[in-house]
């Protein structure tokens, strides 16, 4: 992780830049998972290089974060999903579905999600910053 990634997503949200909020909010955990992975004495740079699911899963595995967290970085993915890649109609996976399950249309939809993937980073690095300790309740 770096600090210019993570003065990346701070200013895009103060300047209004609510997608680029969520896709700097993704790039930032992607990052920092994936060097976590690489730092592991090399073994495991095929999961540093392999799709942020898959590190949430093997990071949730050898307990280096909780369900909970898991579940929410894999909220994040998904948010990045629904703006990233375009699924036409009510795909479960598309921006469209979101608006219509979730009332919200354009700008409010976007900052919305913004606020929440800030909300999940802020989560992840107050969970990593407790000194990488395993979780024993997961």
């Amino acid at each position: 992780m770096t600090a210019e990634t993570y003065h990346e997503m701070i200013t895009s949200y103060i300047f209004g830049n609510y997608l680029s909020t969520i896709f700097v909010t993704h790039a930032l955990v992607e990052a920092a998972l994936g060097f976590r992975f690489i730092m592991n004495f090399g073994t495991d740079e095929k999961i540093a290089e392999a799709s942020l699911a898959k590190m949430l899963d093997v990071a949730h595995r050898r307990g280096w974060i909780s369900r909970e967290l898991r579940n929410r970085l894999d909220e994040l993915r998904r948010m990045r999903i629904a703006y990233f890649h375009s699924h036409i109609g009510m795909n479960e996976r598309g921006a469209m579905k979101r608006y219509l399950t979730e009332k919200g249309f354009g700008y409010k939809q976007h900052r919305r999600d913004a606020e929440r993937a800030l909300n999940i980073v802020h989560d992840y690095l107050k969970e990593e910053s407790a000194g990488a300790l395993p979780i024993t309740n997961a």
